[in-house]
């Protein structure tokens, strides 16, 4: 990221921003102070337009994919939010979920210091985002392999029920004599079929672009932040 500002009117104003210009060619450390003032408003933005696209709402020509049927049974619940039942349970829940964001790493890897974050501030520019390696794929789409791993079926057991309430049937879906043991539940175990069979499968995930082109508006003002801090000092 990097911009030139130059303030219209105010010739004494403009004489004085151009011996600031000079000047930093021996004070970097101004020059960094002024480019961490404005990559702290970068990352701000990066976080309010996260916030904006994980709802899936559009926001200037870009629209997130809403996650997928099986994003929405694996994603970790809430310690309050009830377990799904129905596959029409995990349908409902897809409707309604943040895209992007399980535990929230992603989101936070775009703040100072956090795990994946990048924020370095030079004297002649500020660079700003996430090194998580899954960052990429998400970023530009592409093609991830499923595994079906001992956590996946711990995280399917703690979003679903295996058994349901009341007493078992009597009686199988045949009309048979049920030697059921539990009143099982017939779509968990459908799902967890289904999700076996996934194993070691490619499949495609959607471009969800994690930093966006920024408005001229706010380019505007993160230069006059810049420039503020310079003639400030």
């Amino acid at each position: 990221m990097g911009f030139r500002a130059t303030l219209v009117g105010g010739e004494t104003v403009n004489r004085a921003l151009e011996r600031r210009e000079q000047a930093l060619a021996g004070r970097s450390a101004l020059a960094r102070r002024a480019w961490k003032r404005v990559g702290m408003l970068a990352l701000s933005a990066v976080d309010s337009d996260f916030k904006v696209l994980s709802t899936g709402r559009a926001l200037r020509g870009t629209q997130w994919r809403k996650p997928s049927f099986v994003t929405a049974l694996l994603r970790a619940k809430g310690p309050k939010t009830q377990k799904m039942t129905t596959m029409a349970d995990v349908e409902r829940r897809r409707e309604t979920l943040p895209i992007l964001v399980d535990k929230g790493l992603l989101r936070n890897s775009f703040a100072p210091a956090a795990r994946g974050s990048v924020f370095a501030v030079r004297a002649t520019s500020v660079e700003v985002g996430t090194a998580l390696k899954k960052a990429g794929p998400l970023a530009t789409g592409g093609r991830v392999t499923f595994h079906y791993t001992a956590a996946t079926e711990r995280r399917l057991m703690g979003n679903v029920r295996r058994v349901l309430p009341g007493p078992k049937p009597s009686r199988t879906s045949g009309r048979r004599r049920s030697r059921a043991k539990k009143n099982w539940n017939r779509d968990y175990f459908i799902m967890r079929a289904c999700l076996k069979k996934m194993d070691g499968k490619s499949y495609k995930v959607p471009a969800r672009p994690l930093i966006l082109a920024q408005p001229a508006s706010r380019l505007a003002r993160w230069a006059k932040v810049f420039v503020d801090t310079i003639i400030s000092q």
